[in-house]
């Protein structure tokens, strides 16, 4: 770090034109990004539900599954208006080139109409399968055109399904990250103001998390158009650049201004802070890359996609510390503290001594403290004993969307499951069809124990085209397969593919927003085909859709967290024995984490799954389950994040007792200088997280809180009470076996 320290202040302009060119090449490649960023992502780990999509994609028409949906309502008019407005949008909409066709889905499922709203299936034409965002937007367009007629004035028509989900996520997700940022970083700078006291030096922490999400947007916006990356890796981006970038340049910027109060010239300052606080942020930096490093080895797209946007984002942050800081401060350090009497007036409100007084009483009651601690945070934790797994019951769509609206109103009507069925694939041995008379049998008799089922709303397959109609009926009409498309074009080539060797049959939920409603359908489907479908022998049966893709992704992460738990702990005590050369110093840190982790993770159950405050976070009930995705995630993330403040205090702790001072000594003095720098870092996190709490799509906000709360219980009861508690309790033996040796105090 000497050395790069010393070659950073030597060459500052230098360095700071190389980065002025790089952020200035990564502008225009960063606005690409909205358009490269997924839904749907292919699967890692092949799973049955991915077996059933790709058979969906490869041996049906393209309208199979590029579905989108127009829900239709009329609110204050005459009885039969919806009907009758739904039947106005139908010509319009068809009438385009993106559309392949337009069925309504209660003339098509027979079901009464007369109230509530209707919903328009509109499968687009397959030329348009690669610009599914143009055919929503333009879809959009010619609904807008029949609303505003005056006798539409009642009534409104919204669009959902697939490609309008992606859309919508899209434009929230961005919305949501320029909207967040800001109101994360005008706190942000408030805390900076009252840290330093000067708005130069306030400014440089924020300059430099900026710059550093727009360098990783700029770097995801190329590889996504390598490989598929999730569309809400951009609140992440976000929220990480700004919590990291912050952190990183905060420290090392007041490492600068120590060694200027001690009296060092600018250039040499600028050389230390580089050199000491660079090397923390080194070790810090690198554990956090290794929690989003483990999270590339998630079984799914999701996942993967968060760790390379964090990966990215916090290797940004890190680089620009260490030179691009370092080299603005060696530039600008004379001017740092003006405008003057501004730095005067609020370092004169400061009170330094606090901590210092603060470490004096932890150190006498290092035991009480200690306990008292741990106390703290095991409360925080108990509601983790209750922690359900599982999709929540609320919270599938962002809020405030057209695709929530429409979901919202399709409750009313019992058509929400509509939107995103389960899905029974039927696959007939090479050669054969799925339309001989014992395997039509075998469908008629899955589909009518199906739609027996309570939990199950309707059944939509090959052999429920009509009310009624008999085995006869059926192996008559598919006994002429062109005949059977020219009489049901609309469905009949959704449900059986090109060669009749595959049906489909989709599975409406009674209850779509149940937790487990379809968790334990798509388990007990599966088994019964596992055990063999009386008439379908000989065939496969595949259960997919999007509630069967969960079920698998559940099933993945619980099968890989293991081993990203366990790439987690060991690279980072390495990292942390490396560095300290100390046994004791890893094992502890690992503990503690584990610690505030299970006091996060308890915070986050009350809240979310519970409802506990809920609706200050725009929850309207109760999630009652939450999405292992986020807890995966949380973990990884914040407990190479919560290390910082570890290696933070660790460092001036070994620094202070490398230079002589005894165990309680070292302890207090490292606890007054870095518990200023800890909590402003640690506020600073908080409120940047505690933005995106607030985002519209439910894994980003769950995310931003769970971090939020590790953070925030990190940063004040675990590295302000236990850990010096604890470090004052253990001694010489923190260092052992590769510190010198000194005689315990007290």
């Amino acid at each position: 770090m000497g050395t790069l320290a010393s070659f950073v202040v030597r060459r500052r302009y230098a360095v700071i034109a190389l980065w002025t060119v790089v952020v200035l090449f990564a502008v225009p490649r960063a606005a690409r990004i909205g358009d490269r960023l997924q839904l749907n992502l292919p699967a890692v780990v092949p799973t049955e539900s991915a077996r059933a999509r790709q058979v969906l994609d490869t041996r049906f028409d393209a309208s199979a599954s590029t579905v989108m949906a127009v829900v239709a309502q009329c609110e204050g008019v005459a009885a039969g208006a919806t009907r009758a407005f739904a039947a106005a949008l139908v010509p319009v909409i068809g009438g385009q080139a993106y559309v392949d066709t337009v069925i309504d889905a209660r003339e098509a499922l027979d079901v009464p109409s007369e109230t509530g709203p209707r919903m328009l299936i509109v499968p687009t034409a397959p030329a348009w399968s690669d610009r599914l965002a143009s055919a929503v937007a333009l879809l959009r367009v010619s609904i807008g055109a029949v609303t505003a007629r005056p006798e539409w004035s009642g009534c409104r028509a919204l669009v959902t399904g697939e490609p309008a989900i992606e859309l919508d996520m899209q434009e929230t997700a961005i919305g949501d990250a320029r909207r967040l940022e800001v109101a994360g970083m005008i706190p942000a700078a408030g805390i900076l103001l009252w840290a330093f006291g000067s708005i130069g030096a306030a400014l440089i922490p924020l300059v430099t998390g900026v710059l550093a999400i727009v360098l990783a947007v700029a770097a995801l916006a190329e590889i996504a158009a390598l490989t598929p990356v999730a569309i809400f890796v951009i609140p992440v981006v976000s929220m990480i650049g700004l919590g990291a970038g912050i952190d990183y340049s905060l420290l090392v910027t007041n490492r600068f201004r120590e060694e200027r109060r001690a009296g060092a010239d600018v250039l040499d300052a600028a050389r230390q802070s580089a050199t000491r606080a660079g090397r923390t942020v080194l070790v810090s930096g690198m554990c956090v890359v290794v929690g989003f490093g483990a999270l590339l080895l998630a079984p799914t797209t999701e996942i993967r996609s968060v760790g390379l946007a964090g990966l990215l984002v916090a290797a940004a942050a890190m680089l620009l510390a260490v030179t691009f800081v370092p080299a603005l401060l060696a530039t600008t350090g004379p001017w740092l503290d003006r405008p003057a009497w501004l730095s005067r007036r609020i370092l004169a409100m400061r009170r330094p001594m606090v901590w210092q007084r603060w470490g004096g009483v932890i150190v006498r009651h290092r035991w009480g403290a200690l306990l008292l601690g741990l106390l703290a945070v095991g409360l925080l934790a108990l509601p983790v004993t209750r922690l359900r797994i599982g999709p929540p019951r609320e919270g599938w769509f962002p809020r405030g969307v057209e695709v929530g609206e429409a979901a919202n109103m399709l409750d009313s009507s019992g058509l929400r499951g509509e939107i995103l069925p389960l899905e029974l694939l039927v696959v007939a041995p090479d050669g054969e069809r799925v339309t001989s008379a014992a395997r039509l049998r075998g469908l008629m008799r899955l589909s009518d124990s199906l739609a027996a089922d309570p939990r199950v709303a309707r059944v939509r397959g090959p052999v429920t085209l009509r009310r009624g109609m008999s085995l006869i009926g059926y192996l008559g009409l598919y006994g002429d397969l062109d005949r059977a498309r020219a009489r049901y074009p609309e469905l009949f080539g959704t449900y059986l593919s090109t060669d009749a060797s595959v049906a489909r049959i989709e599975v409406i939920l009674a209850d779509s927003s149940s937790v487990m409603t379809a968790t334990h359908l798509v388990r007990e489907l599966r088994a019964d085909a596992r055990r063999g479908l009386p008439g379908l022998e000989g065939t496969s049966v595949l259960v997919g859709g999007f509630p069967a893709a969960q079920v698998d992704e559940e099933a993945n992460l619980r099968a890989g967290f293991p081993g990203m738990v366990a790439m987690i702990l060991g690279a980072s005590g390495l990292m942390l024995l490396i560095a300290f050369r100390s046994l004791l110093m890893p094992i502890k840190a690992i503990a503690l984490n584990l610690l505030s982790l299970a006091g996060a993770f308890g915070v986050l159950v009350l809240v979310f799954q519970f409802g506990v405050g809920g609706r200050l976070f725009g929850l309207a009930a109760p999630a009652e389950a939450l999405f292992i995705h986020v807890l995966v995630m949380v973990f990884a993330m914040s407990f190479g994040m919560s290390l910082d403040y570890e290696v933070f205090l660790i460092a001036r702790i070994k620094e202070a007792f490398d230079a002589g001072r005894d165990d309680a000594t070292a302890t207090v003095e490292a606890l007054s200088t870095t518990a200023g720098v800890i909590t402003s870092a640690a506020a600073i996190m908080v409120v940047v997280f505690g933005a995106f709490s607030f985002s519209r799509i439910p894994m980003a906000q769950l995310l931003a809180f769970g971090l939020a709360m590790a953070v925030l219980i990190d940063a004040t009861i675990v590295r302000l009470v236990i850990v010096p508690a604890f470090m004052r309790i253990a001694g010489r033996w923190n260092w052992w076996p590769g510190a010198r040796r000194v005689k315990r105090e007290g």
